[in-house]
């Protein structure tokens, strides 16, 4: 009816709506020669010409937003894409507006009564800004099918604001809500995109998958009507209409109806039926819902399409037809979804049945039902647990269907209850579990594991038991339940602990359900067990003799004590000191260093010195009771002072101690010492005495003066700390020795072994997720943490593979499949803590075992085999091609016929189907088997094919030319005819099926002043003008065509001669007739046509008359029959030019009065049907 673009009606009056509604019915015009049917455009509208294009519909703005595809991964959280709906229930206008959450999955949505769509529209735009505002969104990207919306927001608010929110004087329609979204617009960025719902589902996107989400979400279907006509023993469905506020306004028009039953076997009759669409504003789609009825079905979730639900004429008590037959005819039952919603989405209704069946989308329980306190979704889904519901776990769809007609009217609430089944395995909410358990903790302790397992199934299908791979014999496992049902592991100590013995456990929790069969998950389980003070302190020894010198120098080291504790930390530290028998003399005369237990002389030894000193010395552990340990100190007096070694350090020292880092070259030096003789009286020698890789040698040119140094480079590995003595000894015989230790400091010059380099695995397919492989392990014999291994994942393992970064243990977090892949290799890290770090390789190879999880695959589900009637017996019909991923004996397939064995016959091995006996199609033109196919596994697993035998038919019928009728009529062809144009066309159809009756069209003869002007398409029959006409070229042109099928093994074929005359007008028809009646003389110039072979019902199009039913008004019952005939002309006329609707060039066609025009028009659907 609107040319361009409608008018505003967002802005319109009820009143401007009713003028339009006048004006269109005043304006509509029938039986227009030039365009049946249609109506005049309409420019001049009430209001005004300008009114059709307000200000505001001329805003034409780049979009805001990026289509959703192409929208940042990290972005699309932000994208909410909203509808709204609204329809007539009983007296109300009922609206509903929907937001929808791509990542989310969700939708949220609020509804009402008393307003129209574009309320609604504009009320999910407030959703939208709710859920960006309660969840602070940095930015709102807002994708809406609605030209109203974007529009609104792009520009039309600012200006609105400008205006005070008024148009023409007048406050704009919905001020308070737009003032409202303006308001938050300050706060909030908003960016908008408009989504094009005229996308055909081949170039349809996510970003329209999403728009037709939130469109089903916002619909509400209150129900459809149906009514009928009689028309003889035929009845005819003529009308379905939903209740939905769009104003439908249409004019008496009709249309000419091509109806196909199943019932139906002979050529349909043609049915001219006058439709009218009456419209007086808002009406009652029904008249009440006071007759509500409650049905409940239950059944399993997963189950495949077209199971049956249930039926509600049976479970109503309703009449159906088929059943005892009434007094009195009773209008058909009809059953109708009132909404089709979410829960719509699961089930088909048969409306004249009643009876619900499963729906190609799969029911998954627990997608549809979070157990949740949330309001349920109209048209959804709940998880209840009311005592009205079949079971407390039921997940409900809730549907309301319309019985009609009015007689049985009745509203029925349809509960359906989706049963859990075992489909989902057990998983825990992290990989790797860590537990601490002190290793003083009694026998039967419990502690919680505190990520138990997850299971999205219900009752004895969800987490029923807990087990341990390896318990070690020190641990096992207990489940307690709350009072919610909520299953939590308990790890109980069943053995003594001891930390010193063993610091760590690492096993497999796995997880099970109670399902048949069950499911499993699992989880790397690491009990580390804690330090407690449960050691104290102990010397090696007992007791240690010492003996000093008189005449030793102040600092001179005595001896050194070391006590040990087996704990950690804090635990395990160590102090020194004196026992309170020890004489305050003794102690001043020896220091101790209460960290080291380093003993040193603190003063000079005098003649009043004692000779003997009993050290008492305690090593104090925490909450323990010391250690004792007896030094006995015996002080040999001299005569004479004893030869000097005095040390000058060259390397880093420290309270006697040398330090050198590990691999320092040969020859690096330590110390020079200097040997001499205090007296002056005496020769002094010196030697080194002690085992390592060290010489003390003369420093020369200088007497006296020697230097330590190393004689091959030093290995922390081998030892960590050497001590030697510089010994002094004067022509006396007396000796002085110079104690010197030299610690190795580590350097990480070792990298990481690991035990195996070629690491062979093997796990069956079909694992539990998160499933335990093997612990790796690696050694660094580097100290400290240059030694601390960490372990990695190589560049070429899979994503699902996962490696503790600590522990070593080797998992997959998914189940591996051995018909994707049955063998993986990568390397795995061993990486050390050291700078810079050094790391070595290892292979993992992991074997993926068969099982039997793979039924046999036919390469396609439905076989179809041609076969020539009079088949031989035992002939090959056909090979039946099926396969088996598994392997070995799991892979092996058997075939049987399932039906019809007593007449074919398979060969097991190679598939191949035959006959036993010769099949005569006349007998029985087609069968239909199944076939089997078992594989060898245990338990065995099967699956079927159909197979469809079509016996073929000879070709015995020739094309049957329909158009020309005769060889005698002609058809006028103007001279300035241009070329390409077409001419006229050769019709003809051919009564056998399939390839024989495939048509193709050639021109073998011609004659005519220049013949070669004119071409056949050989696949349509059209002939066309290939070369302009010249003066010359007037005359009558005879073209014989040839029309062939494609028969076999002959094909047959009939001929036509089309007669074209090359004229201005015909001024003589009696001549033109007469020289039509002479004998051609034409040569013929057989040409096969090259075309691709097609079905013959592909080539023709239908000429349907669509009805436009375009206007409404109450027509007096006086000029039904007027308009009735008016209508049918109008039809028959637009039948005729509908396949030229597009063609500028008019081809007036003077026939003799033998060929009927109808004949062009009328052309049927398919070849079988003529």
């Amino acid at each position: 009816m609107f040319k361009e673009r409608a008018p505003s009606t967002h802005h319109a009056t009820d009143a401007t709506r009713r003028k339009w509604v006048t004006l269109i019915t005043q304006r509509a015009q029938i039986g227009n020669p030039n365009h049946p049917g249609i109506l005049e455009v309409i420019t001049d509208w009430p209001e005004g010409k300008d009114f059709r294009i307000s200000p505001e519909e001329e805003v034409m703005r780049d979009e805001e937003v990026p289509p959703y595809d192409k929208l940042p991964e990290n972005e699309k959280q932000y994208a909410l894409f909203t509808d709204g709906s609204c329809c007539i229930v009983g007296k109300y206008w009922r609206w509903k507006a929907a937001v929808w959450s791509p990542t989310r999955r969700v939708a949220e949505a609020a509804e009402g009564q008393g307003e129209s769509s574009q309320f609604a529209e504009v009320k999910a735009i407030q959703l939208a800004l709710d859920i960006a505002e309660r969840e602070k969104w940095p930015t709102l990207y807002l994708y809406t099918d609605s030209w109203m919306v974007a529009n609104a927001l792009w520009r039309w608010l600012q200006q609105w604001k400008r205006s005070n929110w008024q148009r023409r004087g007048k406050p704009i329609w919905a001020a308070p809500l737009w003032q409202d979204i303006a308001t938050r617009l300050e706060k909030l960025v908003v960016k908008v995109r408009h989504v094009d719902i005229h996308v055909p589902k081949s170039r349809a996107t996510k970003e329209h998958q999403n728009n037709q989400q939130v469109d089903q979400a916002a619909k509400t279907e209150v129900a459809q009507t149906m009514n009928q006509l009689m028309d003889g023993n035929q009845g005819v469905m003529v009308g379905v209409y939903r209740c939905w506020c769009t104003i439908v306004v249409a004019i008496g028009t009709c249309c000419s109806f091509t109806l196909n039953t199943p019932q139906q076997k002979d050529p349909p009759r043609d049915r001219h039926l006058l439709l009218f669409l009456l419209f007086v504003g808002p009406f009652n789609c029904f008249a009440s819902y006071s007759r509500a009825t409650e049905l409940f079905y239950s059944l399993n979730e997963g189950l495949p399409a077209g199971v049956l639900i249930g039926s509600l004429a049976r479970d109503l008590q309703l009449p159906m037809a088929g059943g005892q037959r009434p007094a009195a005819p009773q209008p058909p039952l009809s059953f109708t979804l009132a909404s089709r919603g979410l829960g719509g989405q699961y089930v088909q209704l048969d409306n004249r049945s009643g009876e619900l069946h499963t729906s190609a989308m799969e029911i998954d329980r627990e997608a549809l039902c979070v157990e949740s306190s949330e309001a349920t979704v109209f048209g959804g889904a709940a998880a209840v647990s009311s005592s009205s519901s079949p079971s407390s776990e039921s997940c409900l769809l809730l549907l309301d269907v319309l019985v009609l007609p009015q007689e049985y009217f009745r509203l029925v609430k349809v509960k359906i209850a989706i049963r859990d089944v075992n489909d989902n395995a057990p998983r825990f909410p992290v990989p790797h579990i860590r537990l601490s358990v002190p290793e003083n903790a009694p026998v039967n302790t419990r502690l919680a594991i505190e990520h138990p397992a997850l299971d999205p199934d219900v009752g004895t299908n969800s987490v029923q038991t807990y087990r341990l791979q390896d318990n070690y014999g020190v641990f096992t496992l207990d489940v307690e339940e709350n009072e919610s049902g909520e299953r939590t592991p308990y790890l109980i100590v069943m053995g003594a602990l001891d930390r010193e013995t063993r610091e760590e456990y690492v096993t497999v929790i796995v997880a099970e359900d109670g399902g048949t069969p069950p499911l499993m998950g699992s989880a790397t389980l690491t009990i580390g067990i804690s330090d407690i003070n449960d050691n104290c302190p102990q010397f090696s020894d007992s007791q240690l003799n010492v003996t000093l010198y008189g005449n030793s120098s102040l600092g001179t080291h005595v001896a050194t004590v070391h006590a040990v504790d087996m704990d950690l930390g804090s635990n395990a530290q160590i102090t020194y000191s004196y026992s309170q028998k020890v004489p305050q003399s003794s102690r001043d005369l020896f220091h101790l260093n209460e960290s080291t237990g380093i003993i040193t002389l603190s003063s000079k030894v005098d003649g009043d010195t004692p000779r003997f000193h009993r050290l008492i010395i305690l090593g104090n552990g925490p909450g323990c009771i010391p250690a004792v340990i007896t030094v006995l100190v015996t002080i040999i007096k001299v005569m004479m002072r004893p030869p000097e070694v005095v040390p000058r350090f060259i390397a880093n020292e420290a309270e006697g101690v040398v330090y050198l880092k590990e691999l320092e070259p040969i020859n690096t030096p330590i110390a020079f010492f200097t040997i001499k003789d205090p007296d002056e009286k005496y020769k002094v020698n010196c030697y080194l005495d002690g085992d390592g890789p060290f010489r003390l040698s003369p420093y020369k040119p200088y007497n006296n003066e020697y230097l330590l140094e190393t004689t091959k480079p030093l290995d922390y590995e081998t030892q960590q700390l050497y001590e030697i003595s510089v010994v002094a000894w004067n022509s006396e015989g007396f000796h002085v020795n110079k104690i010197i230790k030299v610690q190795v400091l580590d350097d990480n010059d070792n990298s990481p072994v690991f035990s195996q380099q070629q690491i062979e695995l093997s796990i069956e397919e079909n694992n539990v997720p998160n499933a335990f492989l093997t612990k790796l392990h690696a050694t660094d014999a580097d100290s400290g943490e240059r030694g601390q291994v960490s372990y990695f994942l190589g560049p070429d393992a899979p994503s699902y593979f996962s490696l503790d970064k600590t522990t070593g243990v080797l998992t997959v977090s998914t189940q591996l499949d051995r018909e994707e892949k049955e063998k993986y290799r990568y390397t795995v890290k061993a990486v050390d803590s050291g700078f810079p770090p050094r790391e070595s390789i290892a292979t993992v190879t992991i074997t993926v075992l068969d099982k039997n999880d793979n039924s046999p695959r036919f390469i396609n589900k439905d076989f179809s085999f041609f076969v020539p009637e009079n088949f031989p017996g035992f002939g090959e019909i056909g090979v039946i091609s099926v396969t088996d991923a598994d392997a070995g004996q799991n892979g092996w397939v058997a075939l049987s016929v399932l039906n019809g064995s007593d007449i074919f016959v398979i060969d097991t091995g190679k598939g191949v189907l035959r006959a036993k006996v010769s099949l005569d199609r006349e007998q029985q033109s087609s069968y239909i088997l199944w076939i089997e196919a078992v594989d060898g596994g245990d338990p065995a697993l099967s699956s079927t094919a159909k197979i469809t035998i079509l016996l073929l038919d000879i070709n015995d019928n020739p094309p049957l030319v329909l158009f020309p009728q005769s060889n005698m009529s002609y058809l006028l062809v103007l001279p300035s005819t241009l070329p390409g144009s077409p001419i006229t066309e050769v019709y003809a159809v051919d009564k056998d099926t399939g390839m024989n009756a495939v048509i193709a069209y050639s021109i073998i003869g011609r004659r005519g002043p220049r013949p070669e002007s004119f071409r056949i398409d050989p696949k349509t029959g059209n002939i066309t003008l290939e070369e302009s006409l010249m003066q010359n070229d007037y005359g009558l042109y005879r073209l014989l065509v040839k029309v062939s099928d494609h028969g076999y093994p002959e094909p047959l074929h009939s001929t036509v001669m089309v007669n074209l005359f090359v004229n201005d007008t015909v001024s003589n028809e009696s001549y033109i007739e007469s020289l039509l009646r002479k004998e051609p003389d034409i040569s013929i110039e057989e040409k096969q046509p090259q075309i691709s072979i097609e079905p013959a019902h592909k080539k023709m199009e239908s000429a349907s008359c669509m009805p436009t039913l375009v206007a409404l008004s109450i027509i007096s019952l006086g000029s039904i029959a007027l308009v009735t005939g008016m209508g049918i002309y109008i039809c028959l006329r637009k039948g005729k030019n509908h396949h030229r609707a597009d063609e500028n060039l008019e081809v007036q066609i003077p026939l003799n009065g033998r060929i009927n025009l109808h004949m062009l028009e009328k052309k049927p659907m398919e070849i079988s049907n003529i």
